[in-house]
C-alpha cells in the first residue's frame, strides 16, 4: 500500500493545483508538481529526481496545451540537477531550498521564453508583461517551498518506516 502513495500524493498535487489556479488566477501562481520534485531530488538523489521529473514532465505536457516536450526536458533536467545537489543541502537549510527553488524557477521561465519568443516572429513587446507574470511565478513558488518540502519529508519518512511486527 505504502508504494502507492508517492503516486497518489502527486496526483493530488495536481488536483489542488488546478484548483487553485481557478480560484487565484491572479499574478501570483505556482507548480506544486515542481515544488514536490525538487523534494523528491533532494530527499533521494539525482537518479530518483531525473526519472521523477520525466514522469511529471511528461504528464504536465500531457495535460497542457503548449509545445509538447518541454515540460519533459526542463523537468527531467532539473529533478536531476537538485539531486546532485543531496549532499550539500541539509534538510533544515529552509532559506537554501526557497533559494534553489527560485532559481530554478527562474531558468525554467527563461528557457520557457525563448520558446514565446520564437513561437510569436520575435515580438520583444511581450516581455515586460512576461517578466511580470515570471515574478508572480517564481515568488509563488518560493513561498510554497517549505510547505512542500516538509510534506514530502513526512511522506519519505513514512514510507521508509517498516511494518510494526504483530
Amino acid at each position: 500500500m505504502r508504494k502507492l502513495a508517492w503516486p497518489c500524493s502527486l496526483f493530488l498535487l495536481l488536483v489542488l493545483q488546478g484548483c487553485l489556479s481557478v480560484f487565484f488566477n491572479g499574478w501570483l501562481s505556482c507548480d506544486l508538481l515542481l515544488l514536490a520534485l525538487y523534494a523528491i531530488s533532494v530527499l533521494y538523489g539525482s537518479q530518483a529526481g531525473g526519472y521523477g521529473g520525466l514522469a511529471v514532465g511528461l504528464l504536465q505536457d500531457g495535460l497542457s496545451t503548449g509545445i509538447f516536450g518541454f515540460h519533459l526536458l526542463t523537468r527531467g533536467f532539473l529533478g536531476w540537477l537538485f539531486g546532485k545537489l543531496r549532499g550539500k543541502v541539509f534538510r533544515e537549510n529552509y532559506f537554501f531550498h526557497i533559494w534553489l527553488t527560485g532559481l530554478g524557477c527562474l531558468g525554467l521561465r527563461f528557457c520557457y521564453w525563448w520558446v514565446l519568443l520564437v513561437s510569436a516572429g520575435g515580438n520583444w513587446q511581450l516581455l515586460p508583461l512576461y517578466l511580470w507574470s515570471s515574478l508572480g511565478y517564481c515568488l509563488g513558488n518560493m513561498i510554497l517551498t517549505v510547505p512542500v518540502f516538509h510534506l514530502c519529508y513526512r511522506l519519505k519518512a513514512w514510507t521508509e518506516e517498516e511494518d510494526a511486527p504483530g
